[in-house]
């Protein structure tokens, strides 16, 4: 409920400095696994809000967001992508989505980490568990001692975010578009396509049609 006010007050926030030094505390790796999603998308909605007026040249009502803010939380975006908690990884993917309009030559810096995402063979479960018994892995030390231990998650949907960002990403260049269909689709090596989500295989064949329309050499 914090992170959705949060979310909600951003638009009419004046100051915004502690907070987002709050949130950013949430996002560590050894937080709690339950927080560190909402913390990321929270921070996010906080950044975007306030660049989305600059780019207007009005006065953000949250003035302490510019952009360079995005340059001081790549670190923590980098580390949630390739995280291995499924919904860290989406949260940080969709997030950096969301901020590539306002922030692009930044976002486009983790194109490596969305190509590691993307090609994942192991997934985590969307909770985690612990052998502690803590009901869906909520409980205190779910995320921090040594035995914590992920449920394997059959969905693998962080690939199908990761492949939307790497496409946000190389757009303008064709000839990287079509090596990424080629790699990711098996290719000439015949190896077979390594996108386990069906969504993520749907996007990857629409990707191909369109090179296939623009291109039909």
């Amino acid at each position: 409920m914090v992170y959705l006010t949060i979310k909600e007050l951003a638009i009419s926030a004046e100051d915004v400095i502690m907070v987002t030094s709050s949130i950013m505390k949430d996002m560590q790796p050894n937080s709690e696994v339950i927080y560190r999603p909402n913390a990321i998308r929270a921070l996010c909605r906080i950044i975007d809000v306030c660049l989305a007026f600059l780019q207007l040249t009005v006065r953000p009502p949250c003035s302490s967001i510019q952009p360079s803010m995005v340059q001081g939380v790549e670190r923590f975006f980098k580390a949630a992508i390739v995280d291995r908690t499924p919904s860290i990884s989406s949260a940080a993917l969709v997030s950096s989505y969301h901020l590539f309009p306002f922030a692009k030559d930044v976002v486009k810096r983790w194109v490596n980490e969305a190509q590691e995402a993307v090609n994942s063979k192991s997934s985590t479960g969307f909770f985690g568990s612990s052998s502690g018994g803590s009901y869906l892995g909520f409980g205190s030390s779910a995320s921090t001692n040594s035995s914590y231990q992920p449920m394997p998650s059959t969905s693998y949907i962080a690939q199908y975010h990761a492949l939307g960002l790497l496409y946000l990403i190389r757009r303008q260049d064709r000839m990287a578009v079509t090596k990424m269909i080629q790699q990711l689709g098996g290719g000439k090596s015949g190896s077979g396509t390594a996108l386990k989500n069906p969504m993520a295989l749907s996007m990857l064949i629409r990707y191909a049609a369109k090179v296939v329309e623009e291109d039909p050499k």
